[in-house]
């Protein structure tokens, strides 16, 4: 798999990920592929494969998530051993909750080992969680993740804390829980949206999985931010003008303004020019940095050509067309009678 440059799966490929299920298969598919280590994953009866997925513009057009559903039989996906032996991991995931969750509700859960491992929901309703080594499951982050809301979610395990993250529309949050944590050898198989030792259903998470990760090295939150801010914002692009400066007519003494604008990967920078000369501000010329130039007091010296030239954090730059400001010398007779002519 070869993804786009500055999609949300370009970040995620960045940092060396030990398995990525992008989950993105139709509905009735039997088996969810991994394209770094080939760990493909088993979908149960009760999952609905090819939901709508996360909608932001890192994400390929009808991108498609795994639905899951409380109180329902084989509503996991099971994925192979990991066999990270590592106590410095990461775990993120797009989530997309439908209502209240069930205390315990597990998003990425294995049971071998020590007694369990993974990122879900504490016994707080609808706060995220985690249980490491066995432990911490009871601990409350006081991460509220929202209903019916996307957002992506991250456990970080090092040798001296948890951290949890969230990020969505509404902000960000993190939660660090400082514990000694040792290596988890994630020898058997784990569960995406179910508990392998709930053979009920009653503990599923309820919602929508989408593009879930696990990373063999404890990600920063500087790291996480990247990964988010591409999944909402996708690849970087040049600055397009979609409206460029219009041409004015203005009489001598008066206040002659031009406007462009334009979209792009910020930040967008601009440089008026005149007649291809850059401007720059000195009372006379305001503006010729921004998007909105003036000039004020126009002069006959004023007329000409005007431009903009937008620069982005992605090349190349792109120029406007020129626009013509064109000065008109009221006569006497109009100035005498107070009105200019056009």
């Amino acid at each position: 798999m070869t993804p786009t440059p500055g999609s949300y799966a370009a970040k995620v490929n960045s940092n060396n990920p030990t398995a990525y299920w992008q989950l993105n298969e139709t509905n009735g598919s039997s088996m969810t592929f991994e394209y770094i280590n080939g760990l493909k994953g088993a979908v149960g009866s009760g999952v609905s494969m090819g939901a709508a997925g996360v909608p932001y513009g890192g994400f390929e057009t009808s991108h498609m998530g795994a639905q899951f559903a409380a109180n329902t039989l084989n509503s996991a996906i099971t994925v192979p051993r990991l066999n990270l032996n590592a106590n410095t991991v990461t775990i993120t995931a797009w989530i997309n909750p439908m209502g209240d969750q069930v205390p315990g509700a597990p998003l990425l859960l294995t049971r071998t080992g020590t007694g369990g491992a993974g990122l879900l929901y504490s016994f707080v309703t609808n706060d995220l969680g985690y249980v490491w080594n066995g432990n911490s499951e009871g601990w409350d982050s006081g991460l509220n993740v929202p209903s019916n809301t996307w957002s992506f979610v991250a456990l970080v395990i090092d040798p001296l804390k948890a951290t949890l993250h969230v990020f969505n529309t509404n902000g960000y949050a993190a939660s660090i829980h400082s514990v000694l944590n040792s290596a988890e050898a994630w020898a058997g198989s784990a569960e995406i949206g179910a508990d392998p030792a709930d053979t009920t259903g009653a503990t599923n998470f309820n919602g929508v999985i989408d593009d879930m990760a696990v990373f063999p090295q404890a990600l920063s939150a500087a790291d996480l931010f990247a990964k988010y801010s591409a999944g909402v914002h996708g690849p970087p692009t040049a600055p397009i003008i979609i409206f460029p400066p219009q041409p004015r007519d203005a009489s001598v003494g008066a206040i002659a303004t031009f406007n462009v604008v334009a979209i792009g990967t910020a930040p967008l920078s601009y440089q008026w020019q005149l007649n291809g000369t850059n401007l720059t501000h000195n009372g006379h010329i305001t503006g010729s940095t921004t998007a909105n130039l003036a000039i004020n007091n126009v002069q006959p010296g004023d007329v000409g050509n005007y431009r903009a030239i937008v620069t982005g954090a992605v090349a190349p730059a792109v120029t406007s067309s020129t626009a013509a400001l064109t000065y008109f010398r009221p006569s006497r007779v109009d100035q005498r009678r107070g009105r200019f002519r056009r």
